[in-house]
C-alpha cells in the first residue's frame, strides 16, 4: 500500500502511467536488467552514493552468511587441544627462585646455584600463575562488561539498514486514477531500501536505574568472591609450604634415627663378638635398622608429595623440583582477648560476608526491576532513509514519534517474576544469616586449634627431653650391661616418637595461625 500512496502523491501522472504500465508488465522496457549497471553507476552521486553502499553491503553480507553456513553445515565444532592448557608455567622460573627450567637436567647444576624459596616468594608465585586466581579475574571482568551492558539502555541505540524484495500483488485503486488500464496486477517490482534509524527510551518506571544497580552490585559482589579466592590461595600456599618444611624435618629426623640405630647395630656386634651379648640383640639391631630405613624411604616420598601439594598450588607443574627456605613467626600463647577480636574483624572484612552483602543489595534492586515492569515505557524513535525500485533509492522516506507502552495483560509472566524475585531476595538474606554463623564457628575453631597446637608444641618440648635424656641413661646402662636390647631399642623408638611429635606440632602450630588469620579477615 505504500507504493500506491507514493504512486498516487506523484504530480507527473504520465510518470504515474508509466510506472503502473511498467507494475502491470505492460512496459516492453519493463527489465529492469536491461538498463541495470549503467544508470545506477552514473547516478552514484550524493545521497544515492550512500544508498547503492548500503545496498551492495546488503547482497554481500547475505551471501557471505549463506555460503558460510553451507560450509558448516557438516562439520562438527573443533574442541581446543589440551595441551594448549597443560602447561601453566608459560613464564618460566629461574634458577634465583629456586626452580629448575624445563627439561633441564636436575644433576647438571650444582645445588650452589639454587637459592630457596621463602614463604612470601611462594605466595606471590601462586597469585601470579595460579589459575583460580585467574580465573576470578576473569568473573570480575565479566561482571564490569554485564554493568556495562546495564548502562546500555541509557543511550540511543541507532541503526542502519539496507534491503531487497521482490513482490507482486493485487491492488483496487481508486476509480478517478488517470490509468487506461484494467489491470489490477502491481508487480513484479523490486523494492531497495536503505535507512538510518533511532530509537531511545526516555522513561521505564524506574526499569533501567534497577537493573544497572543490581549490575553494580553484582559486579561487587564478584571481586569479594575474588578477594575470598585470593585468601584461600594465600591460605593453601601456607598450608603447603609448612606441610613440605615438615616432610623435611621429618626426614632428618628419620635419618637420625636410622644414624643411631647403626650405631646400636655396631656396638651389639661388637659385643656379640665377645660374647657379652647373644646373637639376639644383634637381629633385634639389624630389624631396628631396616626400620628405620624404612621410615626414611616413607619421608622421602612425603616430601616429593607434599612438593607436589606446593608446586600445584602456586600454579606450576607438580613435578618441577623445588627447594624452600624454613621460616615462620615466633610461637606464642594465643590471648582471650584475640578471639574477640577476630570475631569483630571477620564480620568487617571477611569477603564472604561483604559479597552475600552485595548479593543481598542485588536482589532487592531485581524486585525493583520486577516492580518496575508493570509500569509504563515512553519511547522515541526516528529513522531516515531512501525506497525505490532501482539500484539507487532515490525516494525520500522519514519517520519520528513517540510511542507509550503500558502492559495490560502478559499472561501473569510479571506476577510470577516479580513473585520470583522476592524468593530470591529471601534466599539471599537466609544465605547471608548462614555465612555469618559459619564465619563465627571457623573462628571459633580456627582459635581453639591454634590453642591446641601452641600447647602440643610446648608438651613436645618437654616430651623430647626427656626422651633424650631416658635414651642416654637407657644406652649407658646396656653398654655396661644393666640393660637389655629391649630397653634400649624402646628408648630409641620414644626418641624418634617425641622428634616427630615436635615437628609435627611446630608446623602444625604455622598452619593453625594461617587458617586462624583466614577466619579473622587478617590475611
Amino acid at each position: 500500500m505504500k507504493k500506491i500512496i507514493k504512486y498516487l502523491n506523484l504530480k507527473d501522472s504520465q510518470k504515474v502511467q508509466k510506472r503502473y504500465r511498467r507494475h502491470a508488465g505492460l512496459d516492453p522496457a519493463s527489465c529492469i536488467f536491461s538498463k541495470f549497471w549503467i544508470p545506477a553507476c552514473a547516478g552514484m552521486k550524493g545521497i544515492g552514493l550512500f544508498a547503492t553502499l548500503s545496498n551492495l553491503f546488503y547482497i554481500i553480507s547475505v551471501c557471505a552468511i549463506f555460503f558460510s553456513g553451507c560450509s558448516s553445515l557438516n562439520a562438527p565444532p573443533q574442541p581446543p587441544s589440551i595441551d594448549s592448557y597443560s602447561a601453566p608455567d608459560s613464564v618460566p622460573i629461574t634458577e634465583k627462585q629456586g626452580l629448575h627450567q624445563p627439561g633441564e637436567n636436575k644433576t647438571s647444576v650444582p645445588e650452589a646455584g639454587y637459592s630457596e624459596l621463602t614463604l612470601d616468594e611462594c605466595v606471590s608465585i601462586a597469585l601470579e600463575k595460579n589459575p583460580a586466581r585467574q580465573s576470578a579475574e576473569a568473573t570480575v571482568s565479566m561482571a564490569e562488561e554485564n554493568a556495562g551492558i546495564a548502562k546500555a539502555p541509557y543511550y540511543p541505540e541507532v541503526s542502519a539498514s539496507a534491503g531487497y524484495s521482490r513482490f507482486q500483488r493485487h491492488a483496487f485503486l481508486p476509480g478517478n486514477l488517470p490509468i487506461k488500464s484494467d489491470s489490477t496486477l502491481i508487480g513484479p517490482e523490486n523494492d531497495w531500501t536503505s535507512a538510518i534509524s533511532a530509537r531511545l527510551t526516555i522513561y521505564d518506571f524506574g526499569e533501567r536505574s534497577a537493573r544497572l544497580g543490581s549490575a553494580l552490585a553484582r559486579k561487587e559482589a564478584a571481586s569479594d568472591e575474588a578477594e575470598k579466592i585470593r585468601q584461600e590461595i594465600i591460605t593453601g600456599v601456607n598450608r603447603s609450604f609448612y606441610g613440605l618444611m615438615a616432610a623435611s624435618q621429618a626426614r632428618e629426623v628419620a635419618l637420625k634415627n636410622l644414624e643411631r640405630n647403626e650405631s646400636q647395630l655396631k656396638s651389639a656386634e661388637s659385643r656379640y663378638e665377645v660374647g657379652a651379648v647373644s646373637r639376639t640383640d644383634v637381629l633385634r639391631a639389624r630389624v631396628g635398622v631396616a626400620d628405620a630405613k624404612l621410615s626414611v624411604v616413607k619421608t622421602e616420598s612425603l616430601i616429593s608429595m607434599a612438593s607436589g601439594d606446593l608446586n600445584t598450588v602456586m600454579g606450576l607443574p607438580v613435578e618441577r623440583p623445588i627447594k624452600i627456605r624454613a621460616s615462620g613467626p615466633e610461637i606464642q600463647m594465643p590471648e582471650k582477648k584475640l578471639l574477640d577480636q577476630a570475631f569483630i574483624q571477620a564480620k568487617e572484612k571477611r569477603p564472604e560476608l561483604k559479597a552475600a552483602m552485595q548479593k543481598i543489595s542485588a536482589a532487592k534492586f531485581g524486585v525493583e526491576e520486577a516492580r518496575a515492569g508493570f509500569g509504563p515505557k515512553l519511547k522515541a524513535q526516528a529513522s531516515y532513509g531512501w525506497e525505490d525500485d532501482t539500484w539507487t533509492p532515490n525516494d525520500k522516506t522519514w519517520l519520528a514519534g513517540l510511542s507509550v507502552e503500558i502492559p495490560v495483560f502478559t499472561g501473569f509472566a510479571k506476577t510470577h517474576n516479580l513473585a520470583g524475585k522476592k524468593a530470591e531476595l529471601k534466599k539471599e538474606e537466609a544465605e547471608a544469616i548462614r555465612l555469618i554463623q559459619n564465619v563465627r564457628q571457623e573462628v571459633w575453631k580456627s582459635y581453639t586449634k591454634l590453642k591446641e597446637s601452641f600447647e602440643a608444641f610446648q608438651a613436645s618440648e618437654s616430651m623430647v627431653k626427656e626422651a633424650e635424656e631416658s635414651h642416654r641413661s637407657t644406652k649407658e646402662r646396656y653398654e655396661a650391661g644393666a640393660a637389655t636390647i629391649t630397653d634400649l631399642l624402646d628408648a630409641q623408638v620414644s626418641l624418634t616418637k617425641a622428634d616427630a611429635n615436635r615437628v609435627n606440632a611446630k608446623w602444625d602450630y604455622y598452619v593453625s595461625e594461617a587458617e586462624f588469620k583466614k577466619a579473622s579477615g587478617g590475611l
